[in-house]
């Protein structure tokens, strides 16, 4: 970074090591030059939609997934990580697409199961109003 403070794979490889080391809101920074300089790089849009949701800036957090899943659709874990932003947010119906494409191509994946479950008892709820 000394030697090109543009180069964003470098922040995004900055960015990594901050979350292993429990250092969230600098890790954000840094994916955000990352994405800054490196707009086409999946993983290190990704890395900022985690660092958004754990921030709890789901609205950022979205578009990042959002922008993930577009690029990679089969990008299963962004596409859970979207629908747990979107059950966040309330939007339950939307979650549950997100949850049954990735339970389409991963039907054993446990965690998946359960958000699903959860998305259907909030929509369940809200439709019992």
């Amino acid at each position: 970074l000394l030697l090109d403070p543009e180069f964003g794979e470098a922040h995004g490889s900055l960015a990594k090591a901050l979350v292993r080391l429990g250092r969230g809101g600098e890790a954000l920074v840094h994916f955000e030059a990352a994405v800054r300089y490196a707009p086409d790089w999946v993983e290190a849009r990704f890395g900022l939609g985690n660092a958004y949701a754990q921030a709890g800036r789901f609205g950022e957090a979205e578009r990042q997934y959002r922008a993930v899943v577009a690029a990679e659709p089969g990008n299963h874990l962004a596409r859970a990580n979207l629908g747990n932003v979107l059950l966040v947010t309330g939007r339950a119906a939307e979650a549950i697409a997100q949850y049954e494409e990735v339970l389409r191509a991963r039907p054993e994946d446990g965690a998946v199961r359960e958000n699903l479950a959860q998305a259907r008892r909030m929509l369940g709820a809200e439709r019992g109003r």
